[in-house]
């Protein structure tokens, strides 16, 4: 299963080299972090389903989202 998404800033453009990482979610998970690609997308691989709390790093900032794997891609708006 797959956790993926695009981070965009608040004007909607994508941001590249943002740290996306699993912090919490059910069952085992070893740590896990993806980099944004230059149109924000990234992805992670889960073996459980449910809801993941997902911790976005850019510029000394952090913000923690809930996603959950599924076929779309989630939008993330990094404040």
């Amino acid at each position: 299963m797959e956790i993926k998404g695009k981070v965009l800033a608040k004007d909607g453009s994508p941001i590249e080299g943002a740290t996306v990482m699993v912090v919490d979610g059910p069952g085992s998970w070893n740590d896990m972090a993806a980099i944004t690609s230059k149109n924000g997308e990234f992805s992670l691989e889960v073996d459980e389903k449910g809801v993941f709390k997902v911790s976005v790093f850019f510029n000394d900032k952090s913000k923690n989202y809930l996603l959950e794997p599924k076929a779309k891609n989630d939008e993330i708006i990094f404040k």
